[in-house]
């Protein structure tokens, strides 16, 4: 920690600069509603006072959260994505968040305060620096006193990217970007559901210096005020770089509306991979047929969100490069002719919150591995020092868990971008193996009588029960997509590639979505024929 980092109730007598942070949500929202237009944010501690300012100022729009969630009467929710994809221009809004606020409420003493999240961090570390106050103090509004499992992990980092950018200390935006998002905080919002939190809204929040404006907290009339402050000429002094920060208001909407519609094709894509295990009896004599290739191992990507584009709504900004370069791959996916964009990494997101949550109730802590273990074998990444085979990649890919370097995916980009429904099938079965490498105790196929075929199977039936929880295809597009996976009728029982008939896949996904993860353990090989 190089940051002086304070808790919010903590701000008594504090003065001199105070940077109050929140990343994950309420200051990504705000700086993605300036870069829509928005000519003020005013900050209210208050559902009911957002409200009743509203009521009595026609026009005001009201944004933020309760407890995570929208509340009724509120325009938009606490979501950068929302905001992004809105017309804003001269609008005033009010932002309503459950604690964050408070952190701006509280520093009463402060000669100057300003509101910070990554989007804004290096203009924030220059206008601070600017001040001529000294060290300041950052809020990490992260940290709730009644719940000490919240140690805002989020906002420190965040603190602390900021405070290196102020002191000329070397940074590496891709990764602080990937620390964000491997944060406890980014799986549990995501896990609110789309409903409340568009799967784009982390993705965002990790996406450094996506504007050129501080937000420096100011108090008029009205109350507490947000004002965006350009960072004039200003440059990121992290490492080598002296890239100067993007400029003017116009820019900084034209970046919002980029990272939304463009945040897809940055995000990895994964071919289907199974694994083997070794082992077996014949308790089902029938032939089988493989349509994936060989994995040693499991997979978990933590890739915490990634983009749609909403359906209907079209975007005046200029298509301009990211805010930075993308650290994988192009890929997204794409449903019916209606149906949004969305990044492979939206549906990686969607499985990790629920097996966050799922694998509870399988009796073990889900793990994950980090982002930078997933490669197209053609950015570098290496297993024990080798550098992989691109044809043995070619419309395949597969989990080495032996890498030295950690557990590594190597993929075809290019298999999954048929359809979302092909892509949502290939991750959520990936991610049955997944379960079964991360607790094998509950790996049917290792029974004393198991075959690599039902280890196959239950991974589909794994698939299903993520589906009834959050899959953005329709269930019959994920049944026919597993079903065109499954075997022909050429491919013995106990093929260690084989992975089932059509229809005993699309039963055991059926058990899944029905019964949930318990029923894949203790009633799949009764259900199938």
């Amino acid at each position: 920690m190089v940051s002086r980092q304070l808790n919010r109730w903590e701000l008594e007598g504090v003065s001199g600069a105070v940077v109050v942070v929140d990343v994950i949500r309420a200051f990504t929202t705000a700086a993605y509603a300036f870069g829509s237009g928005a000519a003020a944010i005013y900050l209210v501690a208050d559902v009911g006072e957002a409200l009743r300012f509203k009521a009595d100022h026609p026009g005001v729009l009201v944004m933020g959260e309760d407890h995570g969630m929208r509340p009724d009467g509120f325009d938009f929710p606490n979501s950068p994505a929302a905001v992004g994809r809105a017309d804003l221009s001269g609008r005033t809004l009010m932002q309503r968040t459950s604690a964050r606020i408070q952190g701006v409420v509280r520093a009463t003493s402060a000669s100057r305060l300003w509101a910070a999240s990554l989007a804004c961090a290096s203009a924030t570390a220059l206008a601070v620096d600017a001040a001529g106050l000294g060290d300041p103090a950052y809020v990490i509004t992260g940290c709730l006193a009644d719940r000490p499992d919240d140690s805002g992990g989020d906002d420190r980092l965040t603190a602390d990217h900021i405070e290196r950018v102020r002191l000329g200390e070397a940074v590496d935006p891709a990764v602080t970007s990937r620390a964000l998002l491997a944060t406890r905080e980014a799986r549990r919002t995501l896990m609110l559901g789309s409903e409340h939190c568009d799967p784009t809204d982390i993705e965002l929040a990790a996406r450094v210096d996506a504007f050129d404006f501080a937000m420096e907290v100011v108090r008029d009339e009205r109350g507490l005020r947000l004002e965006p402050h350009r960072a004039e000429h200003g440059r990121d002094r992290g490492g080598d770089s002296d890239h100067e920060i993007a400029h003017g208001r116009g820019e900084a909407r034209s970046t919002s509306r980029r990272a939304w519609r463009s945040a897809g094709r940055s995000a990895p894509s994964i071919v289907p991979q199974m694994i083997s295990r070794p082992s077996g009896s014949a308790k089902r004599a029938r032939q089988r047929r493989r349509v994936a290739a060989l994995v040693v191992g499991s997979l978990l990507v933590l890739l915490a969100a990634c983009t749609s584009d909403e359906p209907g709504t079209e975007s005046s900004a200029p298509a301009i490069e990211d805010p930075q370069p993308a650290t994988r791959p192009p890929s997204a996916v794409s449903g019916a002719d209606d149906a949004p964009v969305v990044g492979i990494a939206t549906i990686v997101a969607d499985l990790n919150g629920y097996w966050t949550v799922a694998s509870a109730e399988l009796g073990f802590d889900y793990e994950p591995v980090p982002i930078d273990r997933v490669t197209t074998g053609t950015d570098g990444a290496v297993c024990s020092g080798v550098a992989f085979d691109l044809e043995e990649l070619a419309e395949n890919a597969f989990v080495d868990p032996s890498c030295d370097e950690g557990i590594t995916v190597a993929y075809d980009p290019a298999y999954l971008d048929a359809s979302l429904a092909r892509a949502e099938a290939t991750m959520a079965h990936e991610w049955g193996h997944v379960v079964q490498a991360q607790a094998e105790r509950i790996d049917i196929s290792l029974d004393e009588n198991g075959l690599p075929i039902d280890a196959e199977l239950q991974a589909d039936c794994f698939a299903g029960a993520w589906a009834a929880d959050g899959a953005r295809s329709e269930i019959e597009a994920l049944r026919d997509d597993t079903a065109e996976a499954g075997d022909p009728d050429d491919v013995e029982v106990d093929d260690p590639d084989a992975h089932g008939f059509p229809e005993e896949r699309v039963i055991a996904f059926d058990l899944g979505l029905g019964g949930g993860p318990v029923a894949c353990v203790e009633e799949l090989l009764d259900a199938l024929p």
